[in-house]
């Protein structure tokens, strides 16, 4: 353990050495990381992963890291090097979109005024809600370049 355990987890790093890391993984995460780490370590050429779990901090909380292991073995620790890093914003800003994306969903699915999304340029339509068949009598796909559901084509 480096010094960054202390600024990420507020574990002096002499704390964490020699500890099971997997007691400190959020409950909800420990399968998916010790399966991760599992078909990692026993891969048959070099294998390198990345996973994303909650790890339980000093005082009780949780952080999101991002974690980076390969199967190569560190011969001077007799074990595995893994790179942490704090992505508990990013985790934040990704379940805020996520949310402004529901509830913008919600409110252009009950409204009655067509709702139009366009790209910067003003030239792409991107979305336009289910009142749009309503309004102008034709399928939103019409509205050019959508799918089914209202969203641009990728």
């Amino acid at each position: 353990m480096n010094a960054a355990a202390k600024h990420i987890l507020g574990f002096d790093p002499t704390e964490l050495v020699g500890t099971n890391a997997f007691e400190y993984v959020h409950s909800e995460d420990i399968t998916h990381v010790r399966t991760a780490f599992e078909q990692t370590i026993t891969a048959d050429s070099f294998t390198e992963t990345a996973v994303r779990y909650r790890h339980r901090t000093d005082d009780g909380a949780y952080v999101w890291l991002a974690s980076r292991m390969s199967n190569v073995t560190d011969q001077a620790i007799d074990g595995y090097v893994v790179s942490s890093r704090d992505i508990s914003d990013r985790v934040a800003a990704e379940r805020e979109r996520w949310e402004v994306t529901e509830r913008f969903h919600e409110l252009a699915s009950a409204t009655d005024d067509v709702l139009w999304m366009f790209d910067q340029g003003w030239t792409e339509v991107l979305f336009v809600n289910p009142a749009f068949e309503a309004v102008y009598r034709e399928s939103k796909a019409s509205a050019s370049g959508l799918d089914p559901e209202g969203e641009a084509d990728t």
